[in-house]
């Protein structure tokens, strides 16, 4: 029965996912696995982890960059994780011609404010998937995101501070940046 849930898992996420994160998402789904179990169920069925090679867009034949795919990436994973899943409504994201938008559902957690995530301070809303997607490498998992990644690469790159707005309903972030010549 475990074996057969470690290969789903791992066809689940084409390949890519490890040891740790086939224990995790085993363990929500209600079946006893730790790091150790999925990694020996994992070299008798032959997985093997791999990641997906990085995509690029481009357009026209010349690669198109609107903002750092470091700043992107912070919002679009971060979103997914800090967002509040009992809510009902999508994440929204706009690319306008002089800015990028995040909108969040969900309040900020516990007693944070905007004030304190710019400070540095650690509030993780969804520590599984925090978890989970530092396994897969898209974040560092220490929380200093705001403060260490956006507010100096948006600075550096627009000469601009980004926005944080909070309301009781969602978090929405703006960051700005030169506009096109």
């Amino acid at each position: 029965m475990l074996r057969s849930q470690v290969l789903e898992l791992h066809n689940i996420s084409h390949g890519s996912a490890g040891a740790r994160s086939i224990a995790i998402m085993a363990t929500l789904r209600g079946f006893k696995m730790g790091r150790w179990l999925a990694g020996k169920l994992m070299k008798e069925l032959g997985l093997v982890s791999y990641q997906q090679p990085t995509h690029r867009y481009k357009r026209g034949g010349h690669e198109h960059i609107v903002i750092p795919n470091r700043l992107e990436r912070q919002f679009a994973v971060t979103a997914l994780a800090h967002r509040d899943w009992t809510r009902f409504v999508e994440i929204e994201i706009g690319l306008y011609s002089n800015r990028f938008e995040v909108i969040s559902p969900g309040a900020l957690n516990n007693s944070m404010s905007v004030e304190k995530m710019v400070a540095g301070q650690r509030s993780p809303r969804n520590t599984i998937i925090m978890e989970v997607l530092r396994d897969y490498g898209y974040v560092d998992f220490r929380g200093m995101g705001v403060r260490t990644k956006i507010i100096p690469q948006t600075q550096a790159m627009s000469g601009q501070l980004p926005e944080f707005t909070a309301t009781e309903d969602y978090l929405k972030t703006i960051l700005y940046r030169l506009p096109s010549s």
